[in-house]
C-alpha cells in the first residue's frame, strides 16, 4: 500500500475476528480481564484494519480452542460455577470468566446470560434445569450453539444467532427445560452502541 493510498476499511467480520482472538487470549490468561476490555473496546472502535493489527501483535498465531500445551498437559480448567433462582431474575453480562461447567438452576425465574464479552473456550458446558422458566443467551457472532443436549419438555428452543460456517467457536448447551423457553441471540445494534458508548 503507498503512502497517499488510503487504509482499507475494518468490516464488521474484521472486528469480530479480533475480538474472538481476545478472547481466547483472555481465556488461556494471556490477558487479564482490564487487557481484554480495553483491546475490546478499541476493536469495536477501530475504523481501518492497521488500526486492528496492534491488538494482536503480542499474541500467538491462532490456535485450535483444545490444543494441548507442551508437555501433553492440557490447559487448565476454570471452576465450576452456578446460576440460579426461584421467583427472581438473575443474569450474568459484561466481562466474566465462564466457568467450563456452568449450572443454570431456575424455577418460575428468568435469566440472561450474556457471552458476547466474556471468557470461554469450546470446552465450556451450560448444564440446565429450567422449570417454568426463561433463558436468553447472547453469544458474539459467528458463535454455534450445540443444544442438542437438551431434553425438552413442552418447551421452546429459539436459535435466532447466525453461526460462521464453520463456526469460530461451539458452545455445548444441555440439561433439561420442563414448560420454559430458552433463546438463542447475537448483540443488536443498539447494545453495541450502548456499549461504546460507556466505554467512551
Amino acid at each position: 500500500m503507498s503512502p497517499n493510498e488510503p487504509a482499507p476499511r475494518a468490516s464488521d467480520n474484521d472486528r469480530e475476528r479480533v475480538v474472538e482472538r481476545l478472547r481466547e487470549a483472555a481465556a488461556d490468561g494471556r490477558l487479564d480481564m482490564t487487557e481484554f476490555d480495553e483491546r475490546m473496546t478499541a476493536a469495536y472502535e477501530a475504523r481501518t484494519v492497521p488500526e486492528l493489527a496492534p491488538l494482536l501483535a503480542d499474541l500467538p498465531e491462532h490456535t485450535p480452542r483444545d490444543a494441548v500445551v507442551p508437555g501433553g498437559r492440557p490447559p487448565p480448567s476454570p471452576s465450576r460455577g452456578r446460576v440460579g433462582g426461584v421467583l427472581s431474575s438473575t443474569n450474568r453480562r459484561g466481562l466474566w470468566q465462564v466457568p467450563q461447567h456452568l449450572d443454570v438452576s431456575l424455577f418460575l425465574a428468568s435469566s440472561t446470560l450474556d457471552f458476547s464479552t466474556a471468557a470461554f473456550t469450546d470446552q465450556t458446558r451450560i448444564e440446565l434445569g429450567v422449570v417454568l422458566s426463561s433463558v436468553d443467551i447472547i453469544v458474539p457472532p459467528g458463535v454455534r450453539v450445540d443444544t442438542d443436549g437438551i431434553t425438552n419438555i413442552l418447551s421452546s428452543v429459539t436459535d435466532r444467532a447466525q453461526a460462521s460456517s464453520p463456526p469460530s467457536a461451539t458452545l455445548c448447551v444441555a440439561g433439561y427445560l420442563t414448560l420454559s423457553s430458552v433463546t438463542i441471540k447475537t448483540p443488536n445494534a443498539l447494545t453495541k452502541w450502548w456499549r461504546s458508548v460507556t466505554a467512551g
